[in-house]
């Protein structure tokens, strides 16, 4: 919970981003619009988890063959 003011924070200045660039017109903005940009971003936020997932792997799958060559159990 010692996180969720910085993140938070960032949520906030996201924020005030939008109102600069967009000039507060997304809360008029057609919902169907507004829909369209969430799920392309949640696109964005999965195709980022596949990324960081295929890394991990690559890391455990270097840390098992370490272990191996060391004749230490995986």
């Amino acid at each position: 919970m010692h996180r969720l003011p910085r993140f938070f924070g960032i949520v906030r200045k996201r924020l005030e981003l939008g109102r600069a660039v967009y000039r507060d017109e997304s809360f008029s903005a057609d919902p169907a619009r507004l829909v369209a940009e969430v799920q392309a971003e949640l696109a964005d936020v999965c195709a980022w988890a596949f990324i960081l997932h295929s890394r991990l792997e690559r890391i455990r799958e270097a840390l098992e063959c370490e272990a191996q060559r060391q004749g230490e159990a995986p």
